[in-house]
């Protein structure tokens, strides 16, 4: 065979192994998730991306994905001190997620990194109960009924959990009842949800504007 061939098989070969070389370093990010790359990068010690994909340079860089979608909590918070003293119970669901701004997201990483969903749920709990407390202890019981509330809550949760780099994707309060049961705690979210269960959506619609108007 002539050289010149064995030559140009060599680098075809050459070519080839580096492509595969290559494609091998090339990450993409999947959905749901972070790709985490640690070492000598562009943002220094931690670059985080949440779509796309990138180049992983052997020994100076290593990755790893980080989940950013959990299940949702339902919890129920007992003994909530309004501001007249009364003890509450309030019944709460919420989803959340890693924040996709990249600031906040490298906060989740640094934060989260080797701790498992379980404990991660377990901080938005007590993140939650904490910022319930803040609210409620400034109302009434009367003012809990309020759309506001809900609103209120959410907005001081979601700040909360900005600092780990988490947020809010949805949070519903589904009961408030004080400790004798002598209110009947539904919220209007859960009242509007009761009333479809049994009507179409417009009947529900009039139905629940007529018992707000009665209750007002």
């Amino acid at each position: 065979m002539e050289p010149h061939i064995i030559i140009g098989f060599g680098l075809v070969a050459m070519m080839v192994i580096q492509l595969v070389w290559a494609a091998s370093r090339l990450k993409k990010c999947p959905p749901g998730k972070l790709l985490v790359i640690y070492g000598k990068t562009n943002a220094g010690g931690i670059q985080v991306l949440s779509e796309g994909s990138a180049f992983i340079w052997p020994i100076i860089q290593n990755f790893e994905y980080f989940d950013t979608v959990f299940d949702p909590i339902k919890k129920e918070y007992e003994k909530i001190f309004t501001n007249q003293n009364n003890r509450v119970n309030v019944e709460i669901r919420a989803t959340y997620s890693v924040s996709l701004d990249n600031y906040q997201a490298v906060k989740a990483v640094q934060r989260f990194s080797e701790v498992d969903k379980d404990k991660v749920a377990t901080v938005v709990e007590d993140t939650i109960a904490s910022g319930l407390r803040e609210v409620v202890g400034e109302i009434t019981i009367k003012e809990m009924k309020a759309s506001a509330f809900t609103e209120t809550l959410e907005a001081i949760c979601n700040e909360k959990l900005r600092n780990l780099g988490l947020e809010l994707q949805n949070l519903t309060v589904i009961n408030i009842a004080d400790e004798s049961n002598s209110i009947n705690g539904v919220t209007p979210e859960k009242l509007k949800s009761i009333l479809q269960l049994y009507m179409n959506d417009q009947q529900a619609e009039d139905c629940f504007a007529d018992l707000k108007r009665v209750l007002k």
